[in-house]
C-alpha cells in the first residue's frame, strides 16, 4: 500500500515537472519570436537573457557576443539589479586565454561547461557575488559557473551564455532536463542571432548599394528580362529629363535615339559573354535632344545562370567631346600662330633680297628698263606685304567672322583682304654718320637689312654691324657705342627684350626698333607687355616693326629719329 502511494506521488511529480517544462518550452518559443522582431543585436541579447530568467530556468543570466579573437562586441543581462548591476558594469571582459581554459573538455557537461566553486579556475573568473546561501540549493553552490556556448552554423563559438542561481537549485548534469532545455534555447538563439546578423548585413549592403546608385555621377539603369526599366538613378533623371516614376516599367528602347542600335548592343553583349564596355551610343532626352553617351552594360544572371535583367552604367560624352574639341582648337590655333610666324619670317627674308635688288635696279642707266624693274619689284614687294598683313588673321583673328561658301559643299570664312598696302618711293635720304647694329637669327634677313642700309645710305658715312643672336648682340653693345639698334624679338640665348635692356643700360639715348613676326597682340598690349618685361622703359619711344615691312619706310623712320 505504501509503495502505491509513493508511486502515485512520483507520477504526480513527473506530471507536474512535465507541465512545467512544457510551459517553459512554449515560453522560450515565444521569446524566439521576440528575438526575430528585435531591431538590433543588443535588443536580441537582452531578450535572450530575459527569456532565460522569465522562463524560470536561472535567476541570473549574462549573454555576450564575440569576435573571432574572443573580443566582446556586445552583451545583455537579466536578473542582475542594484549594487550587483553596478558591480557587473565595472567588470572587465574575460581575456581570450581564460575563455580557452573555460572550454576545456574536463569542464564539459553535455554541450555546456561547468566550473565548480572549488576549482582553481573559478577564482580567476571572478564574476558577480550573490547573496543566496548554499543551503537553498540542491547540489549547486552560489559561486558555481555554467557557460553555454552560442555556435555558428560552422561550429565556431560566436558568443556565450553565463547563468547561475538555478530555480531548481540542482547541479547541472548531462541528464538534467533544465540544462537540456537551456541548450536547445541556446541553439535556437544562436541561429536567430546569426540569421539576424546576416539580414542586417544584407540590409546594410542594400542601403550601401542604393546610396552608391543614388549618389553616382554616372547614369545607372537596370531592366528586367523584358527590357523594362526598374532602376533609374538621379544622374539618369538629370540627363534624360525624365523622373524615375515616368520611365519605370517602360521599355528601355524608348531611351535610345536608334532602337536598332540598342538591339545590336544586346546581341553584342550575348556574343561577348554578357558584357560590353565603353560603347558609344546616342540617347534621346525628353526634350528631343540627341546626346552621345559611353555605355558599359552587362546581363544579370541568377544562381542558375538564368537571365534576370540587365544593368547599364553610362556617362555623358558631351563634356569630354567639348574638351577634345577645345584641345583640338587650341592645337590648331597654336599651329596657325606658328605657321604664321614662320611664313612672315620667310616673307621678311624675301623682302630683304627684293629690296636689295630694288636698290641695285636704281643704278640701271636705261630709264625704261629701270622703270620697268622698279615697277615690277615694287608690285612684288607690295604683294609680299599684303600676304604678311593677311596672315595676321591667323595670329589675331577678329571677334566675329562671317561664314561663306566658296562653291557648293565647300565652306570657308568671309575675310576682308587687306589691299591698301603702299610702297614708299625712293628718295634722296640724308643721315648723320651713325653706328647701327642689326640683330636677327635669320641670316638672309640680317645680312639683307645690313646690305640695304649700306647701299641706300652709303653717302651718309654710317657703320652697320650684325649679330646672329641675342647673346652676340649684347656682347657687341658692351664693346661699342651704337646710335641705333634694330633687333628681332625672338632669338636664341637672349631675346630682343634682353638686347633692348642692355642697349638702354649702356646708353639711354640709343634708339631701338624691335622687329617681330608675331602679330597676335594689339599694338597697345604689346607695348604694355614690353614695359612690364623691361624696367624703366619709355613706352612712347618704343617702336615695334611687324615683319615683313617696307624697308624704305623703315629708313624714313630712322631718319625721323635722328632729325634733331
Amino acid at each position: 500500500m505504501t509503495d502505491d502511494i509513493d508511486l502515485k506521488i512520483q507520477l504526480e511529480h513527473c506530471e507536474e515537472l512535465l507541465r512545467l517544462r512544457t510551459r517553459q518550452l512554449f515560453f522560450l518559443m515565444k521569446v524566439s519570436q521576440e528575438i526575430v522582431r528585435a531591431d538590433d543585436i543588443h535588443k536580441q541579447l537582452e531578450t535572450i537573457a530575459a527569456g532565460i530568467v522569465d522562463a524560470k530556468l536561472f535567476k541570473r543570466a549574462i549573454i555576450s557576443i564575440f569576435g573571432r579573437k574572443w573580443q566582446r562586441i556586445d552583451m545583455g543581462n537579466a536578473g542582475i539589479k542594484g549594487k550587483r548591476l553596478e558591480e557587473f558594469k565595472k567588470n572587465k571582459p574575460l581575456p581570450p586565454e581564460l575563455w580557452e581554459k573555460i572550454i576545456n573538455p574536463k569542464y564539459r557537461i553535455s554541450e555546456s561547461y561547468y566550473i565548480p566553486h572549488n576549482d582553481i579556475l573559478n577564482e580567476k573568473i571572478g564574476g558577480i557575488s550573490t547573496d543566496t546561501s548554499e543551503d537553498k540549493f540542491d547540489g549547486w553552490h552560489p559561486n558555481d559557473y555554467l557557460f553555454v556556448p552560442l555556435r555558428s552554423h560552422t561550429g565556431r563559438i560566436i558568443g556565450m551564455i553565463s547563468v547561475d542561481n538555478p530555480y531548481d537549485g540542482k547541479k547541472p548534469t548531462a541528464r538534467l532536463d533544465t540544462l537540456l532545455l537551456l541548450e536547445v534555447f541556446a541553439r535556437e538563439a544562436s541561429e536567430l542571432i546569426e540569421r539576424n546578423k546576416l539580414m542586417q548585413k544584407l540590409r546594410n549592403q542594400r542601403t550601401y548599394l542604393r546610396r552608391i546608385i543614388k549618389n553616382s555621377a554616372d547614369i545607372v539603369i537596370t531592366t528586367d528580362t523584358r527590357g523594362r526599366i526598374k532602376i533609374f538613378n538621379p544622374a539618369a533623371e538629370k540627363l534624360f529629363g525624365y523622373s524615375a516614376s515616368e520611365v519605370r516599367g517602360r521599355s528601355v528602347l524608348k531611351l535610345y535615339a536608334n532602337s536598332n542600335k540598342a538591339r545590336q548592343i544586346m546581341r553584342k553583349m550575348r556574343k561577348s559573354g554578357g558584357v560590353i564596355q565603353d560603347s558609344e551610343v546616342e540617347i534621346i532626352s525628353k526634350s528631343g535632344e540627341n546626346i552621345p553617351i559611353s555605355l558599359s552594360a552587362s546581363i544579370l544572371y541568377n544562381e542558375h545562370h538564368q537571365e534576370i535583367g540587365t544593368v547599364g552604367v553610362s556617362r555623358d560624352l558631351r563634356p569630354s567631346k567639348e574638351l577634345e574639341r577645345a584641345r583640338r582648337l587650341s592645337t590648331i590655333s597654336k599651329i596657325a600662330v606658328t605657321m604664321s610666324h614662320y611664313t612672315r619670317t620667310h616673307l621678311m627674308a624675301q623682302m630683304s633680297v627684293l629690296y636689295n635688288i630694288l636698290a641695285d635696279a636704281n643704278k640701271i642707266e636705261d630709264k625704261k628698263i629701270r622703270k620697268r624693274f622698279n615697277d615690277g619689284l615694287k608690285k612684288i614687294a607690295q604683294r609680299s606685304l599684303m600676304i604678311g598683313r593677311n596672315i595676321e588673321t591667323l595670329q589675331n583673328p577678329p571677334e566675329e567672322i562671317d561664314e561663306g561658301k566658296y562653291i557648293e559643299g565647300l565652306e570657308m570664312f568671309a575675310l576682308s583682304m587687306k589691299n591698301d598696302v603702299k610702297i614708299e618711293d625712293f628718295d634722296l635720304i640724308e643721315l648723320p654718320p651713325i653706328k647701327i647694329l642689326v640683330a636677327d637669327d635669320e641670316p638672309v634677313i640680317r645680312e639683307g637689312v645690313a646690305d640695304f642700309l649700306n647701299t641706300l645710305l652709303f653717302r651718309c658715312g654710317l657703320t652697320v654691324d650684325t649679330a646672329e643672336d641675342g647673346r652676340e648682340a649684347i656682347k657687341k653693345i658692351k664693346h661699342n657705342d651704337y646710335d641705333f639698334v634694330l633687333t628681332d624679338l625672338k632669338m636664341p640665348y637672349k631675346t630682343g627684350l634682353d638686347v633692348f635692356k642692355a642697349a638702354k643700360q649702356k646708353n639711354p639715348q640709343t634708339e631701338i626698333i624691335v622687329m617681330t613676326a608675331f602679330h597676335y597682340l594689339t599694338e597697345n598690349s604689346r607695348h604694355l607687355l614690353l614695359r612690364d618685361q623691361v624696367q624703366q622703359l619709355d613706352r612712347e619711344n618704343v617702336f615695334i616693326c611687324d615683319k615683313p615691312f617696307d624697308f624704305i619706310a623703315l629708313v624714313k623712320r630712322i631718319v625721323k629719329m635722328f632729325e634733331k
